[in-house]
């Protein structure tokens, strides 16, 4: 690709996916004469980077996870894309970035008016993990899915999924539906450790019912290689060693930032970018969005780092507005978020109770488990919900749930309750919908909100 001749308004972005994409398509909107050039070091842009797991249960192909192809970004945006394009330097002074072609090495400088950082995340894996084992699989991006796709259509008889959070229970049932035997390894004592006990054991004993092994409280390590690939691992201090044919590591991820860093930008306390509500950094003509930056938290004002999909979007377009001349403000985030385990659903938003209780006590809970649609349905089970408020008040600070109908949609109610500042005897109030295929009379989001008025009460 050629870089396209000067024009009297330059934003460059690197990163070629949600944020970056978003603020690329508003600068677009807004200032349709703007040359706007997005680079992105993987082969691939614009595609459904929370798809990848059903594609790899077979859900749906993977044509279907390809939004905008470069072509299309080019033709019906004017946006210029080029994947396999890595920014290896921004000089700040100079106000331009040093890309280097990923392929044949070639290097240039382009200038920019306005820059935006939309470098992600990337996988946090254990000292002792050897990323460049044939049988030792991460899932960030869609290269990396790709692999493990691969791996999955071969010889996989056994998996070891390393991390109980999110991904790695998401992973687990994948590879159980495609026929794996699977073991979940956490090092905390629970399953889902930033989510209340209530709803680590719901889970857990879904997954069990499914047939995935779970090992908690035990930490994975001492590795044992055979040639390009890992054999095991030993449990201490227990001693046990857990072998597998594959390595699944889902035991976090971190902010991308050295290059910010290494450009001078201020980082937060979080470790991610630190930047102001229009979403600049430290240096005024960059902003950042994404999975790279941290953000205000809304029940609590303080600097965190939310890395998910929808704030990423959402920041992104706020970004590019602001670089395009407009000053549009983010509000901060919740954390609200959620995940399907198999057939059963995830979610939380706001603060956790050891979060709330550090910044808000005295608090109390509740969790309360009711039917998640009328009793004399088919198909009806139960649903976990936790409440997190504040005692003096009753003022709602987070919330935890779990089950097979309706969960999502339901913690986004709880949000949208902790956006307003509800406290629990208004939720206890709210007119929710009835009717026996979708929710009991009494939605389990009010039968939790009652207990939790009667625990003020007392």
């Amino acid at each position: 690709m050629q870089v396209p001749s000067h024009s009297s308004f330059t934003a460059v972005i690197i990163g070629g996916n949600g944020a970056g994409l978003s603020a690329a398509s508003k600068i677009k909107r807004l200032r349709p004469s703007a040359r706007v050039l997005v680079f992105e070091k993987g082969p691939h842009v614009s595609y459904a980077n929370c798809g990848i797991p059903f594609w790899l249960a077979g859900d749906v192909p993977q044509n279907n996870l390809i939004l905008l192809s470069p072509e299309t970004l080019q033709q019906k945006r004017g946006i210029d894309v080029f994947p396999r394009h890595e920014v290896i330097a921004i000089d700040r002074r100079a106000g331009a970035v040093q890309v280097r072609h990923c392929e044949t090495l070639r290097e240039f400088e382009v200038a920019y008016d306005r820059l935006l950082i939309a470098t992600g995340a990337r996988p946090r894996l254990p000292d002792w993990a050897i990323a460049e084992a044939e049988n030792v699989f991460t899932l960030r991006d869609l290269q990396s899915g790709q692999a493990l796709k691969q791996a999955l259509s071969g010889s996989l008889n056994r998996i070891a999924v390393l991390g109980g959070g999110y991904l790695g229970l998401e992973m687990a049932m994948v590879f159980r539906r495609r026929g794996l035997e699977t073991v979940v390894l956490e090092q905390a004592a629970r399953i889902l450790p930033g989510f209340h006990e209530a709803i680590s054991t719901h889970v857990q004993a879904y997954l069990e019912r499914q047939g995935v092994t779970v090992i908690t409280g035990l930490q994975p390590g001492e590795p044992r290689y055979q040639g390009p690939r890992l054999q095991s691992v030993r449990l201490s201090p227990e001693g046990r060693n857990i072998q597998a044919d594959g390595f699944f590591m889902a035991t976090g991820i971190v902010p991308n930032v050295e290059l910010a860093q290494t450009a001078g930008l201020q980082l937060g306390s979080s470790g991610a970018i630190a930047v102001d509500d229009t979403l600049r950094t430290s240096d005024p003509r960059i902003f950042a969005a994404g999975d790279c930056i941290e953000v205000r938290h809304r029940m609590t004002g303080e600097p965190v780092w939310l890395p998910f999909g929808p704030a990423a979007n959402k920041q992104g377009r706020i970004a590019g507005a602001n670089m395009a001349g407009e000053r549009q403000r983010y509000a901060g985030a919740l954390g609200t978020s959620a995940v399907t385990i198999g057939e059963l659903e995830v979610a939380r938003t706001g603060l956790t109770l050891p979060e709330a209780q550090r910044r808000f006590n005295p608090v109390e809970h509740v969790f309360v488990q009711s039917q998640d649609i009328a009793g004399y349905m088919p198909g009806e089970k139960q649903a976990t919900v936790v409440l997190i408020f504040r005692k003096r008040d009753g003022r709602l600070l987070g919330a935890e749930m779990a089950g097979f109908h309706g969960i999502g949609k339901r913690i986004d109610v709880l949000a949208t309750a902790l956006q307003a500042g509800l406290d629990v005897r208004q939720l206890a109030e709210l007119d929710l919908s009835y009717t026996p295929t979708i929710a009991p009379v009494w939605d389990p989001i009010l039968i939790a909100a009652n207990a939790a008025v009667k625990k003020l009460s007392v």
